[in-house]
């Protein structure tokens, strides 16, 4: 991690870094690098929003340094992709999310589950929005619901 640090300290400088070479690295330390970098953004974008409001002299909120999401059950899907939608300037913060009319902090396992249900409706074959392709064990685009391209973006995003 300490080469990756200075990697990104000195950008595309003539300092030698294994990061300039990623071929040599193992999956392992890419997935390493990769939660190191994204829990930075996190951070770093969490201060930001923080910093935005101490600035303008307003009121600071601990919700502010996170996405925050509530969703309702029985919409599912549709609430998940208007709250992703307007929040789109908090996408990089930690997500917490609150299922509307229920008691619950979310320490993560709201999360969770969220992600879970959310992944089981988009892929659904009744949903339509993939179709499950069996002899190669795989989802691929459906053919027939290709005209809601949000849809398809809050699954990127969500991924």
């Amino acid at each position: 991690m300490e080469d990756y640090r200075t990697w990104q300290s000195y950008g595309n400088s003539s300092r030698f870094s294994f990061c300039q070479f990623p071929f040599i690295l193992s999956p392992v330390v890419k997935k390493s690098i990769i939660q190191k970098d994204s829990e930075q953004q996190m951070i770093s974008e969490a201060k930001q929003s923080l910093v935005t409001k101490v600035s303008r002299r307003q009121r600071v909120d601990i919700n502010l340094l996170f996405l925050n999401i509530k969703v309702r059950r029985a919409h599912l899907l549709s609430d998940s992709l208007d709250e992703l939608t307007r929040k789109q300037s908090d996408l990089k913060k930690k997500l917490r999310v609150t299922f509307v009319g229920e008691a619950g902090l979310d320490l993560g396992g709201l999360t969770k589950e969220w992600f879970l249900l959310l992944v089981r409706q988009i892929f659904h074959t009744d949903y339509g929005m993939f179709s499950y392709m069996k002899d190669s064990r795989c989802h691929w685009f459906s053919s027939w619901k290709c005209d809601n391209y949000s849809e398809f973006q809050l699954v990127g995003t969500v991924s």
